[in-house]
């Protein structure tokens, strides 16, 4: 893993990527969740969005993640769009001034 700390916004935010592939400039971040189907919607909800800014920043490369089902094991891969990075930064922005 890969720790790194950066300002945004006036504050620290630090993170550790799961992978970072250099070759590719890609974050990949592991998840596990209960629904595959259900992943990208539930993405915003527990501020994956958010965490996808903040690791690009960081470490300046794009982000995708890999999730895992737990009850099938189906694996499915997602990217994040411009609109899931600035969600992001809405929320982390919002963060920052509360």
């Amino acid at each position: 893993m890969t720790f790194a700390i950066t300002t945004l916004f006036g504050l620290d935010w630090k993170g550790k990527a799961d992978i970072i592939n250099h070759e590719e400039e890609l974050i990949i971040d592991l998840k596990t969740t209960s629904d595959l189907d259900k992943f990208r919607w539930n993405a915003k909800k527990y501020n994956y969005d958010s965490q996808a800014y903040i690791y690009r920043e960081l470490f300046g490369y794009p982000m995708l993640f890999i999730a895992v089902d737990k009850k099938t094991g189906r694996i499915g891969i997602f990217d994040c769009s411009p609109e899931f990075y600035r969600s992001g930064k809405d929320k982390v922005e919002k963060a920052a001034e509360a």
